[in-house]
């Protein structure tokens, strides 16, 4: 009961993992931005017999010391560079980038260059900060984008969307992230961060989807050719 929970207020990523892949299936994860083991912990809750792969700049002794080898593979690379010629490609079923573009200049060249490691068929989830962010009010935790100095660029449902289309990846589904299961809950939530000091300065957290914080893009790898029948506008 208690890991169902975890799972319905958890990071939207599992869903649509969900969607295709069950808690007795194999396959190859990539987490483009892990960090330091947080993702991997709730990941292997949910997915225990899946193969889960990492990308980020921890240096790999102390993330294998970390997370005590519950991980198939860890790169330590700096995604700007775009060097990615360790991972191998048409490898992943499914690869997951969730608030790491918003600190990159070139999260667009990123993307692209990450979607090649893609199995054909495979699926690919990113969520970033969207334009609304802009617009919230300030708050410990980034509420408002320019809440974390550290975002460098606002990219856009369309922008992703458009950019997908040009790079063989199906958008399947695009928007704001809404887990109304947060939404609905968000009363306990905030209240239980601030009951608990430790966890003030991430309350922020517990408005993203109260207010729209997030976009997502959702979409499938399909290396068929784009044809375009004419007589289909005759």
């Amino acid at each position: 009961m208690i890991n169902k929970i975890k799972f319905l207020i958890g990071n939207p990523v599992y869903k649509f993992i969900s969607k295709n892949f069950s808690s007795s299936d194999q396959f190859d994860f990539l987490d483009l931005g892990g960090g330091s083991g947080k993702s991997l912990s709730h990941f292997n809750l949910f997915f225990p017999k899946a193969n889960y792969h990492c990308i980020d700049l921890i240096d790999e002794n102390d993330y294998s010391k970390i997370n005590e080898k519950r991980f198939k593979e860890y790169w330590k690379i700096d995604l700007s560079k775009l060097d990615f010629s360790k991972i191998p490609n048409n490898y992943f079923d499914f690869i997951a980038c969730t608030h790491v573009i918003e600190h990159l200049f070139n999260g667009d060249q990123v993307l692209v260059a990450i979607s090649e490691k893609l199995k054909p068929g495979g699926f690919i989830y990113v969520e970033y900060p969207g334009k609304n962010s802009m617009h919230l009010p300030s708050m410990p935790g980034t509420l408002n984008f320019f809440d974390d100095e550290t975002h460098c660029r606002i990219y856009s449902e369309v922008e992703l969307n458009n950019l997908f289309l040009k790079n063989q990846l199906k958008p399947i589904h695009s928007g704001t992230r809404r887990n109304w299961y947060r939404v609905i809950l968000s009363p306990i939530l905030i209240a239980y961060k601030l009951l608990l000091s430790r966890s003030k300065g991430t309350i922020a957290y517990e408005f993203w989807d109260l207010l729209g914080f997030a976009e997502f893009i959702y979409a499938k790898r399909d290396t068929s050719s784009l044809t375009i029948n004419p007589d289909k506008f005759k």
